[in-house]
Parts: C-alpha cells; structure tokens; sequence
C-alpha cells in the first residue's frame, strides 16, 4: 500500500503545551515596555484583567519605535523581518516578527495542515502561497520587509510542503509580475494532482484562477473540474442556457404550441414545482383577446363595447 506523504508532515509538527503557551509567551515578554506597562502579567486572569483590548493605531507609537531600531518594546529582543498587509481596511500596516513569533505562526499553521489533510483524505500535493509574490527587495534598518513562504513553514515542513507544491518554491524570488505569473499558471495548469491551496489573499486567488481558465476553452475546464469531483458549471448565454441538460430535466424552459402562427416556442417554465396544484404553462392571450370580458365585469354592456370597437378605442 502505498503511503501518504503528507502523513509525514505530522512529524514536523512542534511540541507544545496548549495551555500553558500564554504563561510562556507572558514570561518570556514580561520585561519588554509594553507590558511592563500593566504590570508585567505572567498569568491568563492577570492578563485578561489589565492588558486592555487595542487596535493597530494604538499601537502605533510602540511600532515606530520598534521601527526605529529599539530593542523589548513590543516583544523581547528586535524583529527579524518586517510584513506588510492590507488588512480588511485602511492603508497597509507594517507587522514585525520575531523567531518565537514565527514559531508560534507555525505552531498554529502546521496543525491546521495535517488536520486538513487527513479530514479530508488529502493525497495529491499542494500550492501554498503565504506571502504576496513578485516584491522588490526592501528592508528597514536592515530588517528585512517580508518573508519567503518557507520561513513560515520551518526548515522541516517546508522540505515535504516544496516536495508536494505544485508550484516550486524558487519562483516566489521573480520580480517581474508577467514572467511569475506566467511560470506560476504553467505549473498550475500542468498539474493534475492538485487538491489543496492556501493563499494570502482571496483577491489574489481569484485573479489567478481567472487568468488560469482563461488558457484554455470553457468546456474543458468544466470537464476537468468535474473530473476531480468538483462543483462546476459554465456561465451561459440565455441560448446555451435553453439548451442546458439541467435546465431541461428541471422544467425550467419548456416548449408550447402556437397554433395561430403555426410554431412551437421555448418559453420560460415555473421554477416550481407543486404535487396538488401544478403550474400550467400555456398560451399568452393575443392583445386585446379579454377586452369584452374585462369591460363586462365593469358594467360595459355590450352595445358600449361595440361602439368602443367601431371608434377603435379599443
């Protein structure tokens, strides 16, 4: 029997006390300037009493400090490179990261990783993209600004996480966005094992699958996607929609006779469908065809009615 590779990315997880990581991660910062602030609290009830619930804006003195060059501010010792994100709102922010921050990153990512992969019975490899592609080199103070997707895996992980990507980690070091991204869309389209992705940003995921479809015709895109047991339709036009094997077997367009103009016409179904009352789909009157019954009901007689239609009022 064949093995799972990624049963093997279990043994790079790290060991860690779940619910003592707080009282270590307190521990280890209680000396530093912001939480000495409140009284260098080593415990979860300490803690939750008075370090009080902030923003990115709060906390922006002690990051230009940070930024700055100065040393226990946020966290014990300097960061080691720099991240900047989007965020859901607002201008970009610049986070700092630290080596226990980057384990503590890994001590939640990794985890996350394996369960996913046994849940959902993962075999086939992977494109994890956990930072935006194609930056120039930039640092601050000699801090780096971003780190390669490896870093954040750990040197373990990261050796079976390149072994199973679709897409080689190498190509993340491209700065130019056209050669990228082309290199990036020939190894997605040429993969026929992919079952995981995992990126940065929903936005830059979407614009990559779009110009992914957009290499080759619509149809055999479906039929690839379908292939792998994945959900997937074509956006039609109303013709192909008419046409749609779905739509026909559901009733939503049917065919009625005309028998006046000699053809039988598509014409849009009831959508639903009731066992007591059923829909009839049926014939539109022809204009003007319950004039007479209509100005009946509201007192017309049938002399008026006739002299409604000598005039041509109606």
């Amino acid at each position: 029997m064949r093995l799972n590779p990624w049963d093997r990315l279990a043994t790079a997880v790290p060991n860690a006390a779940h619910e003592s990581w707080l009282e270590t991660v307190l521990a280890r910062n209680a000396h530093t300037e912001y939480l000495s602030r409140y009284g260098s609290p080593r415990h979860q009830q300490a803690f939750r009493a008075n370090v009080p619930i902030v923003s990115y804006a709060d906390l922006t003195p002690y990051l230009e400090s940070v930024r700055s060059g100065r040393g226990d501010v946020l966290f014990a010792g300097r960061p080691i490179a720099f991240e900047r994100t989007g965020g859901t709102s607002g201008a970009a922010k610049l986070i700092p990261y630290t080596a226990a921050g980057l384990d503590d990153f890994r001590l939640a990512l990794l985890p996350w990783l394996v369960e996913t992969a046994r849940t959902h019975q993962v075999r086939g490899r992977v494109y994890l993209a956990l930072s935006p592609a194609t930056r120039p080199a930039e640092s601050i103070g000699g801090v780096p600004v971003g780190l390669a997707d490896g870093a954040y895996i750990g040197e373990s992980a990261g050796a079976l996480i390149q072994e199973l990507s679709v897409v080689p980690f190498e190509l993340a070091g491209i700065t130019d966005v056209e050669r990228w991204r082309a290199q990036t869309l020939r190894h997605l389209s040429a993969a026929t094992d992919l079952e995981l992705i995992s990126c940065w940003s929903p936005t830059f995921l979407l614009r990559l699958l779009d110009e992914l479809f957009a290499t080759g015709p619509r149809d055999n895109w479906v039929a690839r996607l379908r292939g792998a047991d994945i959900v997937a339709a074509p956006i039609n036009t109303l013709l192909e929609a008419s046409n749609d094997p779905d739509v026909l077997a559901n009733g939503y367009v049917t065919e009625v006779d005309y028998p006046k103009h000699g053809k039988r016409l598509k014409v849009h179904g009831s959508p639903w469908h009731f066992s007591e009352t059923p829909a009839q789909i049926g014939v539109a009157p022809e204009l003007g065809a319950d004039n007479e019954a209509v100005l009946g009901t509201l007192g017309y007689t049938q002399a008026q009615i006739a002299g409604l239609r000598e005039r041509k009022v109606i």
